[in-house]
């Protein structure tokens, strides 16, 4: 959906814009004390739309059908339109992950799992054709079927630190 639809949807329901932060807009909903931000896209995709929803404890706006027409899912684009919807985005998006990686390599030794983790990732980004996302996904996920028995951290660290079973 158009960012400025969302908007729009969000304000209806009487949210708020709280402030702008460097790569989004950071809207609140005073009422129940929830906040959420909005990324700075033209085109807001439909989960990203309902996960802001969500968050801010309002009813998700309802897609038409015509808006549906406008924009297909991307197995219906052809490789043009995908290029034309999110060139720049991913190309933000991959600069953003290049600075990223200047800092940690100017940080120096020594590197913990999770930069070990990311640089994979990165190598699974020029493999054949196929399900990068997935792949990608599953290199920081443990791949092990049963639960922890505790955690270790007060939060997620974005990796798994141990071996991936072969």
């Amino acid at each position: 959906m158009k960012r400025l639809d969302l908007i729009r949807h969000l304000e209806h329901h009487g949210c708020e814009l709280l402030r702008e932060g460097g790569n989004h807009t950071i809207y609140v909903n005073r009422a129940v004390k929830k906040v959420s931000t909005i990324p700075r896209h033209r085109e807001i995709i439909e989960f990203t739309a309902r996960k802001i929803c969500k968050d801010l404890d309002i009813p998700r706006p309802q897609t038409s059908r015509s808006q549906q027409q406008i924009f297909p899912h991307t197995n219906d684009m052809t490789q043009q339109q995908v290029l034309d919807l999110y060139f720049l985005e991913a190309r933000h998006q991959l600069v953003e992950i290049a600075a990223f990686l200047d800092r940690v390599e100017r940080a120096g030794p020594p590197a913990d799992f999770r930069a070990q983790a990311f640089a994979e990732a990165v190598k699974m980004l020029t493999g054949p054709a196929g399900n990068k996302a997935r792949e990608v996904l599953l290199a920081f996920s443990d791949p092990t079927p049963d639960p922890i028995a505790a955690a270790t951290t007060k939060a997620a660290c974005g990796a798994w630190p141990g071996p991936t079973p072969h």
